[in-house]
């Protein structure tokens, strides 16, 4: 937030918009927001901001978090080649061997691992 005040004091729109994502009449009216809500510190204001949008981020945190960790791992895990443990296969680190583990039924297994690259962390 430091950062950001620094940036609207020298009107460094550019530098806002690139790393922040918001355009200078947000910037300008999240400021000025600071500005009205806080009297005695500007920063009050933005921890106030940021502990809002924590909380409202919590539930999405909880849901996706465990099963993004657990994906990227997997991930690479099959492209390093690394031992699954049971009862995952241990011979075959790839889409089909794993769903198959999983007891997927074999079209879904065609399907999904045709779409899928089960070495690259993004695709699972």
């Amino acid at each position: 937030m430091f950062q950001f005040y620094e940036w609207v004091a020298t009107e460094q729109w550019t530098s806002i918009q690139g790393t922040f994502g918001i355009s200078q009449a947000q910037a300008m009216c999240i400021n000025s927001y600071s500005y009205q809500q806080a009297d005695y510190n500007t920063y009050q204001a933005y921890a106030n901001m940021m502990v809002q949008t924590i909380a409202s981020s919590l539930k999405q945190i909880g849901t996706y978090f465990p099963i993004n960790i657990a994906s990227r791992t997997l991930a690479y895990r099959f492209k390093n080649y690394q031992t699954l443990p049971a009862p995952l296969p241990t011979a075959n680190h790839d889409c089909t061997a794993f769903m198959t583990a999983a007891g997927v039924p074999a079209a879904t297994v065609t399907s999904v691992c045709a779409t899928y690259n089960f070495n690259n962390i993004t695709d699972v």
